[in-house]
């Protein structure tokens, strides 16, 4: 697990590339300078907390590459952002570049919850997050689940032995 100790929101147009057509009046939300999500609404909020992608291509709008999905859910006096559990049948990180479709998840999580784990946003932290985001409603937001908690388990100990052909299947 990962703690969040740095939060920023910066404009998208002021890092907007030239074909950048979508998100130009929206947020990118960086924690410890990893790129959470690139369209932060007007609103100052996560449009679906409940499963996003954290980078969606600016040009058309869409989430048209795979990985990157993230669900978050409280935890005592924290935020987890955790993989989408419910949408994904193994732990397996997909490999863009790989040429067979099968391998790995669609809605497998960004590289980084791979290489150190679950993003925790403590009690320390929350009031930063809270404050750059005025809209995010934290009380929409559920509570990890007993399931959502053994599969997080889980996550963990495979960050930590790191197995050397890749997250393994996990027991439903």
């Amino acid at each position: 697990m990962w703690k969040a100790e740095k939060i920023e929101l910066t404009k998208n147009s002021e890092t907007a590339h030239k074909n950048s057509y979508h998100f130009l009046n929206d947020y990118t939300l960086k924690i410890n300078d990893v790129w959470i999500s690139n369209c932060i609404t007007e609103k100052l909020t996560i449009d679906s907390p409940d499963e996003f992608q954290n980078s969606v291509c600016d040009f058309c709008g869409y989430s048209c590459d795979s990985g990157g999905f993230l669900r978050i859910v409280r935890h005592k006096k924290s935020l987890l952002f955790i993989p989408c559990f419910d949408a994904i049948d193994t732990f397996l990180e997909r490999d863009g570049n790989d040429k067979d479709e099968n391998y790995g998840e669609w809605y497998c999580p960004p590289h980084k919850w791979y290489e150190d784990g679950i993003l925790e946003v403590d009690e320390t932290m929350l009031p930063k997050f809270l404050e750059l985001l005025t809209g995010f409603d934290l009380k929409s937001i559920p509570f990890i689940t007993d399931a959502e908690m053994y599969k997080v388990l889980e996550w963990k100990t495979h960050v930590k032995e790191k197995p050397a052909i890749g997250f393994m299947r996990f027991d439903k």
